[in-house]
């Protein structure tokens, strides 16, 4: 399986004097303290592209995943008892880490069976009285067997227990789904909404 944790495997490798120059290198405010200037530009293009009404920028998918699931826990704690995650078998690394930091951290969490939205079903059943709300993450698109996710029977099951589908999109987002209306599947992106658009 390509790492896809490494930027190298895109082949972003150059030499300086291929870059164009530049006056500054960075804001100079640190990254933590100010959003940059591109970011809002690029969710309301991300958006678009996805077909939702808004996007949020995060610092990368690592950070988005490894604070998700504690602040979803938080916010759903001070309504509720919380929530339980469910984590697709063959989830790609960086969703998992944001699972297993959750878990360290007292949040219930276990793994799934791939892409098994019955199995899914009957985990959530046998674990309703628990009163905790369902979490189920996958990927949209599996990189190790190349397919994508069942987003809408996920949904169904999910939906039925009161919970909801936490979906890393970041694989297909560019390669499956389409921004224009009419198009055929896989051209121009906008990953799974786009697919379960069609």
């Amino acid at each position: 399986m390509i790492d896809f944790t490494s930027s190298n495997y895109l082949g972003l490798r150059h030499a300086s004097r291929d870059l164009r120059p530049w006056a500054q290198l960075t804001s100079g405010v640190p990254a933590a303290l100010a959003e940059p200037e591109a970011a809002s530009i690029l969710a309301a293009d991300l958006a678009r592209l996805v077909g939702t009404d808004a996007a949020v920028m995060a610092t990368s998918t690592l950070h988005a995943f490894w604070d998700l699931f504690v602040v979803k826990a938080s916010l759903a704690a001070a309504a509720a008892p919380g929530i339980a995650l469910y984590l697709d078998a063959a989830s790609y690394p960086i969703s998992r880490w944001g699972v297993e930091r959750a878990a360290g951290m007292g949040i219930p969490a276990m793994t799934v069976p791939h892409h098994d939205p019955q199995a899914l079903h009957q985990i959530l059943a046998r674990r309703a009285s628990s009163g905790l709300r369902p979490v189920m993450v996958a990927d949209g698109l599996c990189p190790g067997c190349g397919r994508a996710a069942p987003v809408a029977g996920y949904l169904r099951v999910c939906r039925s227990f009161g919970g909801e589908l936490v979906l890393d999109d970041t694989q297909p987002l560019g390669i499956l789904g389409s921004p224009r209306a009419g198009t055929c599947y896989g051209q121009g992106g906008g990953g799974m909404a786009r697919v379960s658009q069609q």
